[in-house]
C-alpha cells in the first residue's frame, strides 16, 4: 500500500499527472497532496505561505465547490482538512529545526 503521507508534493504533483483527470484514485491522492503542498511552503516561506494559505484553502475549495475552478477532484472538508494539517505539519518542522 502506497503512505502518501509521507511523499513529497512534486511526487504527489506527477502521480496526479500521470493519471487520467477522471480516474478516482485523483480524489484520494488530492488531500494529500495539497498537505504536501501547504506543508513545503510552510517550511519554506513561513510569513508568506501561513496568510496566504489560511485565506487561498477555503477560497480554491469554494471555487471549485461552485465550478468557478476546473479542477480533477471535487471539492471536500476534508481535502481542507488536509490542506491546513499540512499547513500544521510544515509550521512544526520549522520549528523543531529553529530550536
Amino acid at each position: 500500500m502506497t503512505d502518501y503521507a509521507r511523499m513529497s508534493h512534486a511526487q504527489l504533483l506527477n502521480l496526479r499527472n500521470s493519471l487520467n483527470p477522471n480516474d478516482p484514485l485523483q480524489a484520494v491522492i488530492a488531500p494529500y497532496e495539497h498537505a504536501a503542498f501547504a506543508r513545503e511552503w510552510t517550511q519554506e516561506s513561513p510569513f508568506t505561505a501561513i496568510p496566504s494559505l489560511m485565506l487561498s484553502i477555503p477560497a480554491y475549495t469554494a471555487a471549485k465547490g461552485v465550478g468557478l475552478v476546473h479542477a480533477r477532484s471535487p471539492a471536500s472538508l476534508g481535502e481542507m482538512a488536509q490542506s491546513y494539517r499540512g499547513m500544521g505539519q510544515g509550521l512544526l518542522a520549522l520549528l523543531r529545526r529553529k530550536g
